[in-house]
């Protein structure tokens, strides 16, 4: 698909899910499937959250019609795949994550930028937008949460997934089998077993975040933003963990 402005061809790649938050997805080179998504700004500008991995030109133009990219944020440990190929693209941006998650970004990934806690967002995020850094992982969290209009939208990160198939290469998707961890709406409890350091405080407060803003959107890092009946499936797979 593409669509045309000012005589440039644009590609469509990116889907809006909720007013000032697009979804794209893409897919690893180990097979993952994921999601990385662009947050409007209070000032108009745009964060990128997870950037995906190998964009082309059409993926960045259609990235730069939603607005001025000033912002990268890699929302845990694992997911800065894409971040070196953003950050030559926009050489100015400032790049984020969980503080937790930063020096083993830095030590892995010596080259990229150095990272700000994502906390530090707060300021440029529009009324009605939150960002928190939940306790309880070793890879961290972004937990952004939009609390206003009829769309009310919480980031849940690796802890839930929901994957029509099973991810990943073969080993990947046997122990995802194994353990109950998709495919659908899912708890990734691989995830929270190699992660998870306080699981119960974890699962209490996404449980509290989606009462806090009465969610009516989950959005994963891996398969579809959960919507409906499945914010009930959702709170329903936290519970038995949250004490």
């Amino acid at each position: 698909m593409s669509g045309t402005e000012g005589g440039t061809t644009l590609s469509t790649a990116w889907t809006e899910i909720a007013p000032g938050l697009w979804r794209d997805t893409y897919t690893t080179v180990t097979n993952i499937a994921s999601g990385t998504y662009a947050l409007r700004l209070k000032d108009g500008e745009i964060a990128v959250i997870s950037p995906r991995t190998a964009p082309d030109d059409a993926f960045f133009a259609a990235t730069d019609a939603l607005g001025k990219v000033t912002t990268l944020v890699a929302p845990n440990s694992g997911h800065d795949l894409g971040q070196a190929a953003w950050q030559a693209k926009y050489p100015t941006a400032a790049v984020y994550a969980p503080t937790v998650a930063i020096a083993a970004i830095a030590k892995a990934k010596p080259k990229l930028r150095a990272m700000r806690p994502v906390v530090e967002l707060a300021g440029k995020l529009p009324d009605g937008v939150t960002i928190k850094e939940p306790d309880g992982t070793s890879s961290g969290v972004a937990q952004f949460a939009i609390a206003s209009g009829k769309d009310r939208v919480l980031f849940v990160d690796e802890a839930l997934s929901n994957s029509p198939t099973l991810i990943g290469p073969a080993p990947f998707r046997f122990l995802f089998w194994l353990t109950g961890s998709g495919p659908g709406i899912a708890r990734n409890k691989i995830w929270w077993m190699v992660f998870g350091k306080d699981k119960a405080g974890l699962a209490r407060q996404m449980l509290g975040e989606m009462d806090r803003i009465q969610a009516t959107m989950l959005v994963p890092l891996h398969g579809d933003p959960i919507t409906g009946n499945g914010i009930e499936q959702a709170r329903a797979l936290l519970r038995p963990i949250a004490g």
